[in-house]
């Protein structure tokens, strides 16, 4: 039995961003790229590994570029972080989608100071 690699978790994370920003289920993807929930769930864990054609397929459904899935790798020996890898929870998805439809900038001001202000004063 193989390890999960960090590589998988990443590629994991990002279907699930894709998926989510798409207002997709796990069995409506599945369906769509003739997978069963189950799979999917483990490709989203990064429990299972995922063959370029599925990772094509996915891509197509999601109206997403393949290289979105690697968003957060590192590609070099001293790369930082992206910010990709502060989004790996449902809430900050969530946040980002409804943030990136707000088209008034005055309204998104205000969103981003209110949070800042919640932010320093935990």
């Amino acid at each position: 039995m193989r390890k999960v690699s960090e590589i998988d978790r990443i590629v994991g994370r990002n279907i699930r961003i894709c998926r989510t920003k798409a207002g997709l289920s796990l069995t409506e993807l599945g369906k769509a790229v003739g997978k069963t929930f189950q799979q999917l769930q483990k490709y989203e864990t990064g429990t299972n590994r995922i063959s370029a054609s599925t990772l094509y397929i996915m891509a197509q459904t999601l109206n997403v570029s393949p290289l979105a899935f690697y968003a957060g790798l590192k590609t070099g020996k001293n790369s930082g972080s992206s910010i990709v890898d502060l989004v790996d929870d449902r809430y900050a998805v969530r946040l980002i989608t409804a943030f990136s439809d707000v088209n008034d900038i005055a309204i998104r001001r205000s969103v981003v100071e209110l949070l800042e202000s919640i932010a320093a004063n935990k």
